[in-house]
């Protein structure tokens, strides 16, 4: 299965599409390099209005 990631992290995009990157980064490459990751598209916070709600940080209710 390919994937296909939107993303507010541009550092990420930029670590998929980079060939000369650090040894540290070089390690994190490799660790995506084991999904088979298409592509990986920026899209700004303020319009990624589609994201996961898991990653968000649970509202207290108030009572």
């Amino acid at each position: 299965m390919e994937i296909f990631i939107r993303t507010d992290c541009q550092a990420l995009q930029w670590l998929k599409e980079s060939k000369d990157v650090t040894e540290r980064l070089g390690r994190w490459a490799m660790h995506l390099a084991a999904f088979q990751i298409k592509k990986i598209k920026y899209r700004p916070g303020a319009t990624n209005t589609n994201s996961d709600p898991l990653w968000r940080y649970p509202q207290e209710e108030s009572s």
